[in-house]
């Protein structure tokens, strides 16, 4: 998938200390694709850190644009919210 990123996708990657590469396999690999209203979508991939920790990079993205648009991103431990 072809994808660009937002000033504020940029930003928040920044601001969160989240891994440029973790965010690329976030939209390259998804572990789980969620599709909201009007083509946006929210791409997840479950993390383990070097300390045995486990997380989630949450991506939203605007399907719409080509390429598409990583709006932002953020990083999560609260799995039992985002995991069915």
């Amino acid at each position: 998938m072809k994808f660009s990123f937002s000033k504020h996708a940029l930003e928040q990657i920044a601001n969160r200390n989240i891994e440029h590469t973790d965010v690329i396999n976030v939209i390259e690999t998804p572990d789980d694709i969620l599709e909201l209203e009007n083509n946006q979508l929210v791409y997840q991939k479950l993390f383990i850190s070097s300390l045995g920790i486990k997380y989630m990079v949450r991506a939203f993205i605007n399907g719409n644009q080509n390429p598409a648009l990583v709006k932002t991103v953020y990083l999560t431990t609260k799995l039992n919210k985002y995991i069915k």
